[in-house]
């Protein structure tokens, strides 16, 4: 075997006391960092959108499903009721597979 293919190892130094007393540690292995704590809300409480807002940010020529999910604001828990506003509004058109806003 050459030198080139034979499996190296490498030692880590550990910087800490070194006197033998045990420490408590948060994380799963001695020295691995403690898990993030979140907060259970991730941020801002968002109202469903209402009709009028849902029409404004369909343009005339259409848009995609997943376009107006990121343009309008809308609670991720109440997905289905987005859903259903978004069908109040606007139709698919299925020959260029876009919303647009109904007649």
């Amino acid at each position: 075997m050459s030198d080139g293919t034979r499996a190296r190892s490498f030692k880590l130094k550990v910087n800490g006391p070194t006197s033998g007393v045990a420490t408590p540690q948060t994380g799963s292995r001695p020295g691995s960092p403690a898990p993030i704590q979140r907060p259970a809300s991730s941020g801002p409480v968002v109202a469903l959108p209402s009709e009028q807002e849902i029409r404004a940010a369909i343009p005339a020529e259409g848009i995609t499903i997943k376009d107006l999910m990121a343009r309008v604001a809308h609670p991720k828990d109440k997905r289905t009721e987005f859903v259903t506003l978004i069908k109040r509004v606007a139709r698919m058109n299925k020959a260029t597979n876009l919303l647009v806003i109904k007649d």
